[in-house]
């Protein structure tokens, strides 16, 4: 539950929703952890004492043991029969960061067990999502006997029977949305199946490889050393597909990002030295904002196994060569979203009223950007976002979701009118036949008319705590940053404070609205602020404002300091 806090409509954008207080003694229960840091947790559902201590812990704390997870030892006996007859062995990934490290970590395991692999990852405009049956009856004829899908394959029931009867055993290591009738392969890895003992539900597929290849390093004495190495990748995967940054994955991700940082993989060094990054400047932000979106062009736009072959090679030279293509790749990526956004943008504005629901589909949107198209719309929509491009007859989309509405289940309901889909929560892919389209819409937008409140679609804030900044000082940001690494689940915090003294305003940037630069003032402690793309509420500001913001380091010329980065402002009242 949240209390809303009420505005002033002609400058506030956002209803402000701010979370309620956790209960004063629990507020005090911990000591030498500060309240803010425990009502922070107890907005991310970390309440238990014992859920607490691991969470500060960070790094420090401990993993569960893979032998927990289902299948994973049916699937390392499998794996063992494989090196002991000299077989080869395929791994069946899929096109985005997360198939792609998943797949390398799995690559480079085996090989350093010395078992021959074939790594393949499907192209989007050839094969498309999931286990392709061509795809599969080619790894056979090259010689594979068992094969390994990452991040594909829990709704593979069809592809997986085709293998079988290839006398191709197959290997499901996935996390995405567990259907009723799980494939008939020799093991399924997911920790969200029934029956599963795994304590943590939200490892991404590079997470579940990462374990498998502890599980595989033990049964044959290894130690645990080389599977740290596959840490950046891990990192990789996880910051790129957006699980929850909370108990297992919040331990991996702090560690690999040391590993990141250290650059000793020759494609990790020469991708971060084509984003421009330095050791110190590598978090949870980074990874997702920088160097994902590069892995992640060439998945959307072309070939994703030079994104893996970046993450393999032991070769400087290949690094950056690679290193090279990906970066060509994004900027188009970057160049075909825009133009699919604004083509979308100009339909949304020519509607006379906006369902609880999108669907948008056309002949010029790209498979490779309908993700990013709906992404972004659903961001500033505030509700459900389908993009789909419409390919003669077949329709390929992705689709894009809110908290309160759950779109791989909303697809799963529409199976019938379907020919693949799956996901999780919030993002999904579907596929279907371009005669169900209509269908598809009204069914989807009956859904969610029905489910979704006016209030669940209406632009808001989500606010953690209200803060005085004259007590804080600075050290606001060192606080909070003992809740690193920020990303899903564990979401940077947003705060507010009221009356604060404006000592300066102007509006910089060339673009319209351009920024509103601030300079803030709260007893004797002066802040300097930023509010992306608000240059237009200059006009509406007073004296004293109150305003909704993220603390965050600032980088500029050589300096850091610490600035707000303003989300929302107001007028102060009284």
């Amino acid at each position: 539950m949240s209390s809303t806090v009420t505005s002033e409509p002609t400058v506030q954008r956002y209803r402000w929703n701010v979370a309620d207080l956790a209960p004063g003694d629990h507020l005090r229960a911990f000591d030498g952890v500060p309240p803010l840091v425990v009502q922070l947790l107890w907005n991310r559902l970390v309440r238990e004492p014992n859920e607490i201590a691991t969470f500060l812990a960070g790094d420090g704390a401990p993993e569960h043991s893979p032998w927990l997870m289902r299948g994973v030892r049916e699937a390392v006996e499998r794996i063992v029969v494989a090196r002991t007859a000299g077989e080869t062995v395929a791994i069946y990934g899929d096109y985005d960061v997360d198939g792609m490290t998943g797949t390398a970590i799995l690559a480079h395991c085996l090989q350093a067990l010395g078992i021959s692999t074939l790594p393949f990852l499907p192209r989007r405009d050839v094969e498309g999502y999931g286990l392709h049956q061509e795809a599969i009856a080619r790894l056979r004829a090259a010689g594979a006997r068992l094969l390994i899908a990452i991040d594909c394959g829990i709704s593979g029931n069809a592809a997986v029977d085709f293998a079988r009867g290839l006398d191709l055993d197959v290997i499901v290591a996935d996390h995405h949305h567990v259907p009723e009738h799980l494939p008939r392969a020799v093991a399924v890895i997911n920790p969200a199946q029934p029956g599963c003992e795994y304590p943590f539900k939200g490892l991404c597929a590079a997470g579940i490889a990462y374990k498998l290849s502890e599980a595989l390093l033990e049964r044959f004495g290894l130690g645990s050393e080389l599977a740290e190495s596959w840490l950046d990748l891990a990192t990789l995967g996880t910051v790129a597909d957006v699980v929850p940054l909370l108990d297992e994955n919040r331990c991996l991700v702090s560690r690999g990002l040391r590993h990141i940082g250290s650059a000793s993989r020759p494609g990790m060094k020469a991708l971060l030295a084509k984003a421009g990054m330095s050791a110190d400047s590598i978090d949870a932000q980074a990874i997702a904002f920088r160097l994902a979106p590069r892995l992640n062009a060439v998945g959307r736009l072309a070939d994703p196994s030079i994104g893996l072959r970046l993450l393999l090679t032991e070769a400087a030279d290949e690094g950056e060569e690679l290193a090279t293509k990906l970066d060509e790749a994004n900027r188009e990526r970057q160049r075909l979203t825009e133009a699919a956004l604004e083509h979308a943008r100009q339909r949304i504005a020519a509607c006379p009223t906006l369902p609880k629901l999108l669907l948008m589909a056309d002949e010029s949107y790209l498979p490779g950007v309908v993700g990013l198209v709906a992404g972004r719309l659903a961001e500033e929509l505030f509700r459900p976002v389908l993009v789909a491009g419409i390919h003669g007859e077949v329709v390929r989309g992705s689709a894009r979701s809110i908290a309160s509405f759950h779109i791989a289940e909303a697809l799963a309901e529409c199976d019938d009118l379907l020919i693949h889909h799956g996901g999780h929560a919030r993002a999904a892919g579907f596929t279907l036949a371009a005669g169900n389209l209509e269908a598809l819409r009204r069914r989807l937008v009956g859904m969610a008319e029905h489910q979704l409140k006016d209030e669940d679609v209406e632009p808001s804030l989500a606010i953690d705590a209200e803060v005085s900044l004259r007590r804080w000082g600075t050290e606001l940001y060192r606080v909070l940053a003992t809740l690193e690494p920020f990303g899903f689940a564990n979401p940077r915090p947003v705060l507010w404070s009221r009356r604060l003294r404006l000592r300066d305003a102007r509006v910089i940037g060339r673009s319209t609205p351009g920024h509103l630069k601030l300079t803030l003032v709260d007893g004797h402690t002066t802040w300097e602020a930023i509010g992306f793309g608000l240059g237009d509420r200059y006009h509406g500001l007073r004296d004293f404002v109150d305003v909704v913001y993220r603390v965050e380091r600032n980088d500029w010329n050589g300096q850091t300091g610490v600035r707000l980065h303003i989300l929302d402002l107001r007028p102060s009242i009284g």
